[in-house]
């Protein structure tokens, strides 16, 4: 059955973003920290402190953006993590209510940045045009080749 907590019985997590000023950003996330009681009934509840690896996913913005990310995740220890999806993010904003403003300015994520699908179509309408091409330079070879009496042997 492994070390599972039913959802009825697992307690609140708090989950602390520490963001700090860089020089090329408004804001980056530093590290980041994870407040639990991890069984019912348990007092206490623990503190787990972990710093964001170079390698994973950055929490940043330019300017006065936000930052948001269809997915990203937080490595925690023994192989866990924690996986946000839909998540947005303005550091050092004070707001008046929960929502966004509605003008907020978003940068995504590196994860969720795609390549244009330009370059693919116009490299496949090229090798289509060749193609046709090569298949119409053929057939006229082949009808001269037939008007000139050469037979295949």
């Amino acid at each position: 059955m492994g070390n599972s907590t039913p959802a009825l019985f697992a307690q609140t997590w708090d989950l602390n973003l520490v963001f700090g000023h860089s020089d090329k950003t408004t804001f980056e996330l530093l590290d980041y920290s994870v407040v639990t009681a991890p069984v019912h009934g348990m007092n206490g509840s623990f503190i787990y402190p972990f710093t964001k690896s170079a390698s994973s996913v950055d929490l940043q913005g330019h300017e006065k953006n936000g930052f948001k990310c269809s997915t990203s995740d937080l490595s925690l220890s023994n192989d866990s993590m924690i996986v946000m999806k839909n998540v947005r993010v303005i550091a050092f904003a004070a707001l008046d209510n929960p929502e966004f403003p509605k003008e907020q300015g978003f940068e995504q994520c590196l994860l969720d940045s795609r390549t244009s699908d330009i370059v693919p179509i116009v490299v496949g309408a090229c090798l289509a045009g060749l193609v046709v091409i090569v298949l119409v330079a053929y057939l006229i070879g082949r009808a001269r080749a037939k008007r000139q009496g050469y037979a295949s042997v």
